[in-house]
């Protein structure tokens, strides 16, 4: 890839993206993300009110609150809903410029109503630095 700008959604995206329903437990979630997902995408199952996004963030949030606990709580009483969605056509840029403008970190891609996968700063970082983009790839040697 000579440019990583060139790039669309859909080539930096990552697939599949790790989904979970409204209704589930927000300990469950919680037990999913503490490994290594930083968010899971909320699956509304009405094709019509779009996907929500449940980040640690929104958790930690929520957590923050005197005498809160998991107990008894759903995904949906922390998630962010609607969650931010991509076309994967959308050329890098474009999701860089969108993402910034309304201050979100990760992105869905989404074609008509099917999520296609997730966009998120870390992924355009990623292609930027091995792609040769404006920064040059790191070598482990660096590092020694």
């Amino acid at each position: 890839m000579p440019d990583f700008r060139d790039a669309t959604a859909r080539e930096v995206m990552h697939s599949p993206a790790s989904t979970i329903r409204p209704t589930a437990s927000l300990r469950e979630a919680v037990r999913r993300m503490y490994d290594d997902l930083s968010c899971l995408v909320v699956d509304m199952d009405d094709p019509s009110l779009g996907y929500g996004i449940l980040t640690r963030k929104d958790v930690l949030a929520l957590l923050a609150n005197p005498g809160s606990s998991l107990d008894g709580l759903t995904v949906a009483d922390a998630m962010t809903h609607p969650m931010v969605t991509l076309q994967p056509n959308y050329c890098i840029g474009t999701c860089i410029q969108l993402m910034r403008m309304v201050g979100v970190r990760r992105a869905a891609v989404v074609e008509g109503t099917e999520l296609l996968g997730l966009v998120s700063f870390t992924d355009i970082f990623r292609v930027a630095v091995e792609s040769g983009g404006y920064l040059q790839p790191l070598e482990a040697a660096a590092f020694e």
